[in-house]
């Protein structure tokens, strides 16, 4: 199977189990997440933006592991290529904050697609 099928078929996959959205919309997400890092920890006080912070970081998190899986994988398909050490989640919030700032027609992607050209951008192989 190519190699660019297979990985869209994954993270179209990966985009139903977080409900979706585009880009934009996991960005809001992750506003959360920088807030709470600035140290407004009352934030998290309300059950939304709870959620919102657990979605964006599941989704980071859930692309990072799809290409880690692919890498090992029979085929050894790599969509992109984090450092040795690994992407940190705080990194992987910036990083994809930056990209959808940079790039605001990605950020009217599918959310995991908005992810992958983040990654790609920041993890080129």
């Amino acid at each position: 199977m190519n190699k660019l099928l297979l990985s869209l078929i994954i993270l179209m996959n990966t985009t139903l189990v977080f409900a979706g959205g585009t880009g934009e919309d996991l960005a809001k997400k992750c506003s959360v997440v920088l807030s709470y890092m600035k140290g407004n920890e009352a934030i998290l006080g309300d059950s939304n933006n709870a959620i919102d912070f657990g979605n964006c970081l599941g989704v980071l998190e859930s692309v990072r592991d799809i290409n880690l899986f692919l890498s090992k994988s029979k085929n050894k398909i790599t969509m992109f290529c984090p450092p040795s050490n690994g992407v940190t989640n705080i990194d992987a919030v910036k990083i994809f904050m930056a990209h959808v700032k940079k790039r605001p027609e990605h950020a009217k992607l599918a959310q995991s697609g908005t992810v992958l050209h983040a990654y790609k951008s920041a993890f080129p192989c």
